[in-house]
């Protein structure tokens, strides 16, 4: 059981709405204590959050106060589903974006940028990801740049001693030493398991 306060952080939804639900139409009446004071059942939580799910969505409080939470369910669901694809989608526009920075930084020699993107991709991808998609990249884009004379060799050292205090870093806290491997590969100089790589 629940009070007003910890169902309240549970759903979403103030105290004060959730009495004027209660008072108004009914829609989630909890039990009392022996103080007095409101307590709210496992299942009213529930029922709670859906009453706000759909309500954000456009439905009248007034329309579903008093539905059955099966029915809510029933009509939550397909707007769980939504939000959980946009919300996916919206991870693999940061990853993407995050990316794009990347080799931007690179190119500008932006350190601080570069560090922050870089530990931000480092929080959303694993470990044979992070070696793939960021460790790979930035490899060849420094060879690019060394190659066309963009780069000097004191500024390729500074962000490869950066990338490698990054990959350090992730090298405590994998269990699998293969999910790592295009990032080990990368203290000691080979390139060879960039060949499959998926560039920025």
């Amino acid at each position: 059981m629940h009070n007003i306060q910890e169902a309240s952080h549970m759903t979403g939804i103030s105290a004060h709405t959730l009495r004027a639900w209660e008072k108004r139409y009914q829609a989630v009446v909890p039990n009392r204590d022996d103080l007095g004071r409101r307590v709210y059942s496992e299942e009213q939580i529930t029922k709670l959050r859906h009453l706000k799910l759909l309500r954000d969505s456009g439905y009248s409080i007034n329309e579903i106060a008093k539905l059955e939470i099966n029915t809510l369910s029933e009509m939550a669901g397909p707007i769980e589903e939504k939000f959980k694809q946009m919300e996916e989608e919206s991870i693999e526009n940061q990853k993407t974006l995050s990316l794009f920075f990347v080799e931007l930084a690179i190119q500008n020699q932006n350190l601080d940028i570069l560090d922050h993107e870089i530990e931000k991709l480092k929080d959303q991808l694993d470990a044979s990801e992070f070696g793939k998609k960021v460790v790979c990249p930035i490899s060849d884009k420094l060879n690019e740049m060394m190659k066309t004379g963009s780069l000097s060799s004191d500024q390729k050292d500074s962000v490869t001693d950066l990338v490698k205090r990054h990959i350090n870093d992730l090298i405590y806290k994998v269990e699998n030493s293969s999910d790592i491997a295009c990032a080990n590969a990368f203290l000691t100089g080979d390139n060879s398991c960039c060949e499959s790589k998926i560039a920025i």
